[in-house]
Protein backbone atom coordinates (compact mmCIF):
# COMPACT_ATOMS: atom_id res chain seq x y z
CA UNK A 1 0.00 0.00 0.00
CA UNK A 2 1.11 3.76 -1.15
CA UNK A 3 2.45 5.73 2.01
CA UNK A 4 0.78 8.28 -0.31
CA UNK A 5 -2.29 8.75 -1.70
CA UNK A 6 -4.22 11.03 -4.15
CA UNK A 7 -7.48 13.01 -3.46
CA UNK A 8 -9.06 14.85 -6.40
CA UNK A 9 -11.43 17.63 -5.18
CA UNK A 10 -13.56 19.47 -7.29
CA UNK A 11 -14.10 23.39 -7.05
CA UNK A 12 -16.32 25.59 -8.55
CA UNK A 13 -14.41 28.47 -8.62
CA UNK A 14 -15.30 31.47 -11.07
CA UNK A 15 -13.17 33.73 -12.31
CA UNK A 16 -11.70 36.82 -15.30
CA UNK A 17 -8.38 37.24 -16.62
CA UNK A 18 -7.60 40.22 -18.02
CA UNK A 19 -6.66 40.00 -21.26
CA UNK A 20 -5.55 44.09 -22.30
CA UNK A 21 -2.44 43.22 -20.36
CA UNK A 22 -3.21 45.03 -16.98
CA UNK A 23 -2.25 41.70 -14.97
CA UNK A 24 1.13 42.44 -16.19
CA UNK A 25 0.87 45.56 -13.17
CA UNK A 26 0.03 43.05 -10.33
CA UNK A 27 1.87 40.21 -8.09
CA UNK A 28 0.16 37.28 -8.44
CA UNK A 29 -0.25 34.31 -6.34
CA UNK A 30 1.21 30.68 -7.75
CA UNK A 31 1.98 27.78 -5.64
CA UNK A 32 5.35 28.37 -3.71
CA UNK A 33 6.88 24.98 -5.57
CA UNK A 34 6.29 25.58 -9.18
CA UNK A 35 6.99 29.32 -8.34
CA UNK A 36 10.59 28.13 -6.89
CA UNK A 37 10.89 25.98 -10.11
CA UNK A 38 9.95 28.92 -12.41
CA UNK A 39 12.96 31.00 -10.89
CA UNK A 40 15.25 28.20 -10.82
CA UNK A 41 14.90 26.61 -14.47
CA UNK A 42 12.88 29.59 -15.85
CA UNK A 43 9.83 28.10 -16.56
CA UNK A 44 6.54 29.55 -16.76
CA UNK A 45 4.45 29.25 -13.72
CA UNK A 46 0.48 29.64 -13.46
CA UNK A 47 -1.20 32.39 -11.77
CA UNK A 48 -4.59 31.52 -9.78
CA UNK A 49 -5.86 33.60 -11.99
CA UNK A 50 -4.78 31.98 -14.84
CA UNK A 51 -2.25 34.19 -16.07
CA UNK A 52 1.22 32.13 -17.28
CA UNK A 53 4.63 33.70 -17.52
CA UNK A 54 7.96 33.47 -16.36
CA UNK A 55 8.61 35.29 -13.28
CA UNK A 56 11.68 37.13 -13.16
CA UNK A 57 10.79 40.42 -10.69
CA UNK A 58 9.95 40.93 -7.53
CA UNK A 59 6.66 40.77 -7.07
CA UNK A 60 6.17 42.42 -3.50
CA UNK A 61 7.09 45.98 -5.02
CA UNK A 62 3.17 45.69 -7.23
CA UNK A 63 -0.93 45.09 -5.52
CA UNK A 64 -1.25 41.52 -5.60
CA UNK A 65 -4.04 41.14 -8.70
CA UNK A 66 -7.43 40.98 -7.39
CA UNK A 67 -8.70 38.09 -9.23
CA UNK A 68 -6.16 35.70 -7.70
CA UNK A 69 -7.07 37.01 -4.02
CA UNK A 70 -10.53 36.14 -5.14
CA UNK A 71 -9.85 32.58 -6.05
CA UNK A 72 -7.49 32.40 -3.13
CA UNK A 73 -10.11 33.66 -0.35
CA UNK A 74 -12.33 30.81 -2.23
CA UNK A 75 -9.72 28.14 -1.80
CA UNK A 76 -8.74 28.83 1.66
Amino acid sequence: MPAVSEIEVEQNVTFTVDKDGGHDKFAHYVQQDQFMEALVHGLPAVALCGKIWVPTREGSNYPVCKTCEEVYSQLI
